[in-house]
């Protein structure tokens, strides 16, 4: 843990003693009781404020404790993607079987605390302009996007001190703007799973660039999992998909050649039809001496 982390939490303590209006120490103070940096201090700090547990004093003088209701709201605001299918678009990728979970939770949540949900639904790929402008219309108090968010919007909403959370997080996001956070927790409970299978050798297959939080954190769980259950993560068994992963297909048939010892990949859903094409030119059978776990739960991956 980074001593900024540690901080956070230690800080997150303190909090639970005050009473909300109260002013949190100085970073001076800070730095004398915890003997950490300034620069430890400020990170700390920047954290707590984005999570909105702690607020500015008028003037910029120092913090103090968030009262409840400086951070509820009667309505979240949620805008998701929601396109219609086109002819060059392939309609099992898409997340049809995901959305219709997280408004069912999001409405049991919010009915449980009388507050209301209003659903908008945008293009996948709608621009930076598209989205100040409907945001600025909106006026939302708190907002949940599930959709990869530019720079230029989130510079707009901390400026705007609105609140928001984003599922899929670029890695240029603070951690307390994502939902899902720490995705070391799939990453632990895929290979569980595998590991009870009775599997040695796992594959992976990463994307070929990190522009998500979410995918850096599965690889690095990967690594830490192989590590606690004591197995092996050679290098030759870490697939790159590609730029846009049409190499998935190709390095899979290659790998499965060169290494018939590998009896399970971790593969994304995007990736999941290459993976079974490959095995089956290969000779593998899925389900059968070879096992695919995917990450989400899009059609072409649920079996």
């Amino acid at each position: 843990m980074k001593k900024y982390e540690w901080l956070v939490q230690e800080l997150l303590k303190t909090l639970k003693t005050l009473e909300p209006g109260m002013p949190l120490p100085g970073v001076k103070v800070l730095m004398a009781q915890y003997g950490v940096s300034q620069a430890t201090v400020d990170t700390a700090l920047k954290l707590i404020v984005a999570g909105g547990f702690v607020q500015q004093q008028p003037g910029g003088r120092g913090l103090y404790k968030a009262a409840d209701d400086d951070f509820n709201c009667d309505t979240i605001d949620l805008i998701t993607s929601a396109d219609v299918p086109e002819e060059n678009v392939d309609n099992r990728f898409t997340s049809s079987y995901f959305y219709p979970t997280l408004l069912t939770v999001l409405n049991q949540y919010l009915g449980e605390r009388r507050m209301h949900l209003r659903l908008t639904t945008v293009p996948t790929f709608s621009s930076s302009e598209y989205l100040l402008s409907l945001i600025r219309k909106l006026k939302p108090q708190c907002l949940v996007i599930t959709m990869l968010l530019q720079y230029e919007v989130s510079q707009f909403l901390e400026q705007s001190h609105i609140r928001y959370a984003l599922l899929f997080p670029d890695l240029w996001h603070d951690v307390p703007h994502s939902i899902l956070n720490d995705n070391r927790l799939i990453s632990r409970l895929r290979m569980e799973h595998l590991v009870k299978l009775g599997h040695r050798h796992i594959a992976y297959v990463k994307p070929g660039e990190f522009w998500q939080r979410d995918q850096y954190q599965r690889l690095l769980g990967f690594y830490e999992e192989m590590g606690r259950w004591n197995l092996v993560a050679r290098p030759e068994y870490v697939l790159d998909a590609g730029g846009i992963g049409e190499e998935v297909y190709p390095r899979m048939c290659a790998l499965l050649k060169e290494h018939p010892e590998v009896s399970a990949v971790i593969s994304g859903d995007q990736h999941a039809e290459a993976v079974y094409q490959a095995a089956a030119d290969s000779g593998r059978q899925v389900g059968g001496d070879l096992s695919v776990i995917g990450m989400d739960d899009c059609p072409i991956a649920r079996y």
